[in-house]
């Protein structure tokens, strides 16, 4: 299998209903990492980083991706990672 998802570069703006247009199955991933949550109650995450990934294939996709995408943010894997997923327009 081809990976065809890439770290988009910082501080880059992309036109996504163009890209995407024709491919119903394809998104960009927000991903926010290396930060931390802070203490019960009010829990939020702060001091972190963010990155997108863009040509994200919903058929093809899946958490060994997620994976290798935190290898190339520079990351040790296998670590303590906490997923959380949010869909939005």
């Amino acid at each position: 299998m081809v990976q065809m998802w890439e770290i988009r570069p910082k501080n880059q703006c992309i036109d996504a209903i163009r890209i995407y247009e024709g491919y119903p199955t394809m998104f960009t991933i927000e991903l926010h990492h290396g930060g931390r949550f802070t203490k019960f109650p009010g829990i939020s995450y702060i001091e972190g980083k963010l990155d997108h990934i863009d040509l994200v294939d919903m058929d093809e996709f899946s958490v060994h991706d997620l994976d290798e995408v935190m290898l190339k943010l520079g990351y040790d894997v296998p670590l303590v990672i906490y997923y959380h997923y949010q869909l939005s327009n």
